[in-house]
């Protein structure tokens, strides 16, 4: 319950940081998640739906495009164990939004970052936990659908990979993610 709330406040901490004027938009959002299995040493561990919490603030570059900061952070645990797998990311996006004169925007995006990557063994592995940063990637689709001029309510698909990390003495540890997010943006 401590890393729920330490990640609610941390996506609305980053977001509510862009209420000053100096941003174009800032939002956020959770849903659920869907970590593929977890493998290293080419052996593979199913993955149970976890959930995701997480923040953007953009800047408008263009109707069309825009770039955007987003901190984001997804946990699953493992299937029949007391153990998970959570990612807490840092990364710059870039976005298209598709301009359709009406009340729904497509959008794309694409963005790097840094991504925490944090075992926690449990009960099942207990002196086996630990964390390791690594570059990883993202890449989005959605739409936002107009509530009025300044509110959006916004429902998209999140794709998220890191390169290995080595957590404890275990290297070579995979992680990648498929997320489901409703969210609010704000102009």
């Amino acid at each position: 319950m401590k890393k729920i709330v330490l990640a609610a406040a941390m996506a609305m901490a980053f977001a509510g940081a862009a209420k000053a004027d100096w941003v174009d938009y800032w939002g956020f959002g959770g849903g659920g998640t869907q970590s593929p299995d977890l493998g290293y040493g080419g052996t593979e561990f199913e993955m149970d739906y976890g959930y995701n919490l997480g923040g953007v603030i953009g800047w408008n570059q263009s109707e069309e495009v825009s770039i955007a900061a987003d901190v984001f952070f997804t946990e699953s645990e493992y299937d029949g164990f007391s153990t998970n797998l959570s990612a807490l990311s840092f990364n710059v996006d870039v976005f298209y939004v598709c301009q359709t004169d009406d009340f729904w925007r497509p959008y794309l995006g694409i963005g790097v970052g840094a991504y925490e990557l944090r075992y926690d063994g449990g009960n099942a592995f207990p002196t086996f936990s630990g964390s390791d940063w690594a570059i990883g990637y993202q890449g989005m689709a959605g739409i936002a659908f107009d509530v009025d001029e300044t509110h959006a309510i916004t429902i998209g698909y999140r794709y998220q990979q890191s390169g290995d990390v080595t957590i404890q003495t275990v290297p070579d540890i995979e992680y990648a993610s498929h997320s489901i997010t409703i969210g609010v943006l704000f102009d």
